[in-house]
């Protein structure tokens, strides 16, 4: 079995390295992991009902605070720089991490100097 260079191995290494790096936060943002109830469906249905109940308000004062309420929409019709900053932002922190994969993963080999003799 041929051995791996130490370099190789340290680049390989690094490659994964940033590989999961960039992996992690885009299953963390995505929410992929459903919540999991080991409750069963009537316990589930009791404490609903219980958390209903124990509110304290009359069915009447429960139903007036649930007519919707009106909404005022604001729009802006600028340019909204908070976000072009965090896009920026992200934009250099991708362009740094691509830079130093390029580094870690380009090929800088040392040929060794053989000493000339004086003819």
């Amino acid at each position: 079995m041929a051995r791996v260079p130490h370099t190789r191995l340290t680049r390989i290494l690094a490659l994964a390295a940033v590989l999961g790096a960039l992996a992690v936060p885009s299953t963390a943002v995505a929410g992929m992991a459903p919540v999991v109830d080991g409750r069963s469906p009537d316990t589930l249905d009791a404490a609903a009902a219980t958390a209903r109940i124990t509110d304290g308000r009359s069915p009447d004062t429960l139903d007036a605070t649930r007519t919707p309420q009106p909404i005022e929409v604001v729009t802006t019709g600028g340019f909204d720089w908070s976000d072009a900053g965090i896009g920026a932002g992200f934009g250099a922190g991708v362009l740094a991490l691509v830079a130093g994969a390029a580094l870690v993963l380009t090929s800088r080999r040392q040929h060794p100097q053989t000493p000339r003799t004086a003819s």
